[in-house]
């Protein structure tokens, strides 16, 4: 592998942030590309120091070592890429989880009488305002929001200075706060997720692992060299596409493959009145 794509992998692999920069395709490009180029850079260089006489002579060896170097890796991928997708689908829950527990504020200040209804419903659409403004974006660039939202305790204060004179309104009190707590929990749970990603460990094994696993199947002798480096590079390219797909799911809230604040907008929506026409 030359300086240059070997010093930009070992970038990655120390500052793992920086792939999320780039859009899909020259995410892939770049993965894909470092990988088969190590590919036929090694099995070349191997070639020069190594007869092909002497790696025939070994190849029941080398095949061996190449088997069990590619399953520890082949399982090293597997459990990144289960962890990794996990972890997306924790993330996407606790999104969803978060458009609920507004939604269920809101349905709460149904049985309010309109005075005490407003604040309430202004402050849920400033909150989810500011969601989708403010806290995505500074999600997708790697920033958290501060845990505390001025927004929902402001609206947990308006709930709890209700004075409820009956039963049935105190019920709906009840409710408002329990839903506003549910709220702020969900909220917690996002930013705990968005705050979460593979550490810069993991990407370095990957890489010396993929580069490991490319070494030993240049000991395993081939009839030729082209044939050696079709087989090398089928080998990376084969590692090289989990490795895209642990990227794309490592960090739910940033990349090319983010999740949407779609769901937020709808209730955002729903929380607007419509113009007067």
């Amino acid at each position: 592998m030359g300086p240059a794509p070997m010093a930009s992998a070992m970038h990655m692999a120390v500052h793992p942030e920086t792939v999320y920069a780039h859009s899909a395709v020259v995410l892939a490009g770049f993965i894909i590309g470092i990988a088969v180029l190590g590919a036929v850079i090694i099995e070349t260089c191997t070639r020069s120091f190594i007869s092909t006489a002497s790696r025939r002579a070994h190849t029941d060896v080398a095949a061996a070592m190449l088997g069990t170097i590619g399953t520890t890796y082949a399982v090293l991928l597997a459990l990144v890429a289960t962890v990794a997708w996990e972890g997306y689908n924790h993330a996407a829950v606790a999104t969803q989880d978060e458009v609920t527990a507004i939604a269920s504020v809101l349905l709460a200040t149904d049985g309010l009488d309109a005075h005490d209804a407003a604040p309430v419903r202004a402050g849920l659409i400033a909150y989810t305002r500011g969601v989708i403004e403010d806290e995505w974006p500074a999600q997708a660039a790697g920033m958290l929001p501060a845990l505390v939202s001025p927004v929902i305790t402001r609206i947990n204060l308006l709930c709890a200075d209700l004075q409820p004179a009956t039963a049935a309104a105190t019920n709906i009190q009840s409710r408002l706060l329990s839903a506003v707590t549910r709220l702020a929990e969900a909220r917690s749970m996002r930013l705990h997720l968005a705050g979460v990603t593979l550490p810069g460990i993991v990407w370095t094994t990957l890489l010396f692992g993929g580069l490991l696993t490319i070494c030993a199947g240049s000991f395993v002798a081939a009839p030729s060299l082209r044939s050696h480096l079709v087989m090398s590079s089928v080998l990376a390219l084969s590692g090289a596409m989990v490795l895209v797909l642990i990227v794309a799911l490592s960090s739910p809230f940033r990349g090319a493959f983010a999740l949407s604040s779609a769901p937020y907008a709808e209730v955002l929506a729903a929380l607007t009145p419509p113009p007067r026409g």
